[in-house]
């Protein structure tokens, strides 16, 4: 599948690695690898995974877009022969995008309700079957990695100024898939387009107040009742509404050769606000432990502080193709 055998010595690890998560999250619910501890597939998931992908995106989205275990999947139909390789329009593209970012900020609420290994195994599943019937139908990624994709947006929120860019091992030689390829393109305002369309300005707008929404809500067990779901969705959203406002504002108020300044303003807001929350609690840290717990947050707000605004950096693409 990929003629480059460092990255496939990545790709493929990483595959069967995810797959063997799905089965300790299976586990932790059915008990059918006794000898494995409690709960250990969701604390890998959650607590690792989940975790350390914003950074990956942050450092290096090209690595990630070449050996995304979801990636390989959508094109298994096109590397193997049985894609029908539609080409879609650009209206169908957009259509692709909206319904990935409409996905991914109808489901993370839900994140308070979902407690149980299988359901998140499932969903997983579910995510891996969606990629491959995307691939049947479009051509290269243009069904699933640069359309039905939800973490596609955080892709781009987060990867603005990438560390460098990598070789698109997947689609070479391009198969011209898709007439706006966000892999080849340069980071140019927001991530890799030119143009903010109302898409992209409401995920680099919104994201702040969406995160941080969503961390005001506490778990809920079950049963599901009807005003938790309402809490749920009603603190992110609102987050999302209001920080848009906050940004459409300052973007009309500043010339568009600025844009770009605020556009790595947001996402900086979003990812510190992110690991401001989560990474003291994936660390076990609590309000006790304040003077550790003053030191993690003041790391992280250094070191995005230093990322986003002090390191030089020309700007580049996640990906290029490559000339071997």
């Amino acid at each position: 599948m990929i003629k480059k055998s460092p990255w496939r010595l990545m790709q493929w690890p990483l595959f069967f690695i995810s797959l063997a998560v799905i089965v300790l999250l299976f586990n932790d619910s059915l008990d059918f690898l006794p000898i494995i501890s409690d709960q250990l597939g969701r604390k890998i998931f959650w607590d690792i995974i989940i975790v350390s992908t914003p950074l990956i995106f942050l450092l290096v989205p090209g690595i990630w877009r070449n050996i995304c275990p979801v990636g390989l999947l959508s094109l298994f139909p096109d590397h193997y022969g049985f894609s029908m390789n539609k080409t879609p329009s650009h209206t169908t593209q957009s259509i692709l995008f909206y319904i990935g970012l409409f996905i991914l900020i109808s489901f993370i609420p839900l994140r308070h309700f979902i407690h149980e290994g299988i359901v998140e195994a499932s969903l997983l599943l579910i995510v891996g079957l969606a990629a491959i019937i995307s691939g049947t139908i479009y051509k290269g990624k243009s069904g699933w990695c640069i359309g039905l994709c939800p973490l596609l947006h955080v892709e781009k929120l987060y990867g603005m100024k990438p560390l460098t860019s990598f070789n698109n091992v997947l689609c070479n030689p391009c198969s011209l898939c898709a007439t706006t390829c966000l892999d080849l393109k340069k980071n140019e305002g927001f991530s890799n387009y030119t143009n903010l369309k109302i898409m992209e300005r409401v995920t680099v707008g919104g994201f702040p107040g969406f995160i941080w929404g969503w961390f005001q809500v506490p778990d809920y067990s079950y049963p599901i009742k009807w005003e938790h779901l309402l809490n749920a969705y009603f603190w992110p959203l609102s987050g999302l509404i209001i920080s848009l406002m906050i940004y459409e504002l300052l973007r009309k108020g500043i010339k568009e050769e600025n844009y770009y300044f605020i556009q790595l303003l947001f996402s900086f807001i979003s990812i510190t606000s992110y690991y401001w929350y989560r990474l003291p609690e994936a660390l076990a840290l609590n309000v006790s432990e304040g003077t550790l717990l003053f030191i993690v947050r003041g790391l992280i707000i250094l070191f995005f502080s230093w990322w986003f605004f002090l390191r030089p950096y020309t700007k580049s693409p996640w990906q290029r193709l490559s000339k071997s």
